[in-house]
């Protein structure tokens, strides 16, 4: 919001409010796409609306549902199809709540996540593996661990043998996320992408671990991952699930992996394993959904 609204007075990246030290919470290399957008919707409106960026994550869950549904009827039927969108949107909406991040980046994410793996998992069509570059670039564009998200999405294609679309599909947000790292160096904004040499402690990996399970349970007794896997029970048909399943296990592993490098990193846990897993809920819907086929 800060940044949004910085920007929109500016008219620009404002470079010297993301440079001030006070404001490095704020993560001064953080992926811009969601604030550009709430600071080109202010110069249209001529303000900047902190309800409305709030009230997008609601229209933005529906939308990964209702692309969910468009590339998985062709597939499923138009029963199925529904009732699996219905279940999308149903642990998106409780893991939104329950990590609080409406009004930030992660709906935008979400539904970026949906249209790439949707895309990907039901449809073989070229038109599709555009748009699932499209959204793929979007998701890097729009939060550090979305470019992670690409990259995963990117080695589960070259692992089911799928080469020449995993290069096709991650190709964009490459040349995104290099783009907006050249100009964060230019601009010595260089934080979360400037990290790689950080110590990993992996003297952490229980206790993060048990945080993180703690966390998951989603205040509602671990519901959320019980719907999305419980129709695994019946399911015909494990092949066309593959690369959501190996994306879901990518997306746990980057998780933990980020964590790890904090000393200490209960706070960082407590505050964004909600948000940040639920890019697993959503791929483990769409596993079971491509599952029951």
């Amino acid at each position: 919001g800060p940044k949004a609204v910085h920007f929109f007075h500016e008219r620009a990246i404002d470079v010297e409010f993301l440079r001030f030290p006070h404001y490095y919470l704020m993560h001064p290399d953080y992926p811009p796409l969601v604030p550009l957008t709430w600071a080109a919707s202010s110069m249209i409106a001529g303000k900047f609306s902190y309800w409305g960026a709030v009230l997008t994550a609601p229209l933005l869950l529906i939308a990964a549902a209702l692309t969910f549904r468009g590339f998985a009827s062709p597939v499923l039927g138009p029963r199925k199809s529904a009732a699996f969108a219905t279940l999308l949107l149903a642990v998106t909406t409780v893991a939104t709540i329950a990590g609080s991040a409406a009004g930030g980046g992660d709906p935008y994410l979400l539904a970026f996540e949906a249209t790439a793996l949707s895309a990907l998992t039901f449809s073989r069509a070229r038109g599709a593996t555009v748009i699932a570059a499209i959204a793929l670039a979007g998701a890097a564009f729009a939060k550090v661990e979305g470019a992670a998200f690409a990259a995963a999405v990117a080695m589960a294609l070259v692992l089911v043998g799928r080469f020449r679309t995993a290069i096709a599909v991650a190709s964009p947000a490459i040349l995104l996320v290099a783009s907006w790292i050249a100009f964060a160096r230019h601009h010595g904004l260089l934080d979360a992408y400037g990290r790689a040499d950080r110590q990993l402690h992996l003297s952490n990996l229980g206790a993060v671990l048990r945080w993180s399970g703690q966390q998951l349970s989603y205040r509602s007794f671990y519901l959320p991952w019980i719907a999305a896997l419980g129709p695994f029970v019946a399911a015909r048909s494990f092949r066309p699930a593959i690369v959501p399943l190996l994306v879901a296990l990518a997306s746990i592993g980057y998780s933990l992996y980020f964590y790890l490098h904090e000393p200490d990193p209960l706070w960082w846990i407590q505050s964004s394993a909600e948000r940040v897993m639920t890019t697993t809920l959503l791929c483990f819907v769409v596993a079971t959904a491509a599952a029951s086929e």
